[in-house]
């Protein structure tokens, strides 16, 4: 997952894209951040990239894009969107880890006496 990536920045695509029926992006091509626009209708889907198979841009999720370049040193990562060898930047875009059975990521963190 590629997060708080800047306009600029390239990308590769982590899993193959489909638009509307359409092949956009197939897994390891690299994408350019043309800009940050989030979409209304799905906030998500904020990273607007050319796709040259369509013939127009198209807006991206984090989970959809790894980083290639280092943001700190820009150098090189191998593999993409892992720790930089050079400087030692890690990614905070990590899978999260799996809920423990029985519960929830999202409901372990909520109080129930605040209802």
């Amino acid at each position: 997952m590629a997060f708080n990536v800047e306009p600029g920045e390239e990308c590769i695509i982590d899993r193959p894209v489909v638009i509307e029926g359409s092949p956009a992006f197939d897994k390891g091509d690299l994408v350019k951040i043309v800009e940050i626009n989030a979409d209304p209708q799905s906030p998500g889907y904020k990273y607007v990239v050319e796709c040259e198979r369509l013939g127009r841009t198209i807006r991206l999720r984090g989970v959809d894009l790894r980083r290639n370049w280092c943001p700190q040193c820009h150098s090189l990562l191998q593999p993409p969107g892992t720790k930089c060898d050079s400087c030692q930047w890690e990614s905070l875009d990590r899978e999260r880890p799996p809920a423990k059975p029985g519960k929830s990521l999202l409901t372990d963190h909520i109080d129930p006496t605040y209802f």
